[in-house]
């Protein structure tokens, strides 16, 4: 498959700047998958897995709200954090999800309901990376 130069930033760190055939990220609606040639694009990335095909293996990681360009045939993907499966503590990221489902469930106002929402979100993200792990 035809290649194309992939950035993938976070606040703190380049996480992949190189070649790549495609990318997968979450989307408020689904997933968008990105090829070489492209059309030029911006969208907002949201908290879920990223998925980086390098040709040669695929690379997951878990991600927080973000920016994806697509530009002049090179894809540039800014997001707050990622984690790879081998930095994620999966009984941490269980009990993360537990207590943020049973916020969820009480009386609260919008933005309490936003940012537990948030929580639950980030740490299915990271469950469902280290599934591949086992």
């Amino acid at each position: 498959m035809k290649e194309f130069r992939l950035q993938f930033l976070c606040a703190d760190e380049k996480e992949y700047d190189g070649p790549c055939v495609s990318v997968n990220f979450p989307l408020e609606d689904g997933y968008m998958g990105i090829l070489a040639d492209h059309a030029n694009m911006i969208a907002i990335m949201e908290t879920g897995v990223l998925f980086i095909n390098t040709g040669e293996k695929t690379i997951e990681y878990a991600v927080t709200e973000g920016l994806v360009e697509v530009k002049d045939k090179e894809v540039l993907i800014m997001a707050f954090s990622a984690e790879k499966p081998d930095e994620i503590d999966e009984n941490r990221a269980k009990e993360a999800a537990m207590r943020a489902r049973m916020r969820l469930k009480r009386k609260m106002s919008n933005l309490e309901f936003r940012q537990n929402q948030a929580a639950l979100s980030r740490a299915m993200a990271r469950l469902k990376v280290i599934k591949g792990r086992h």
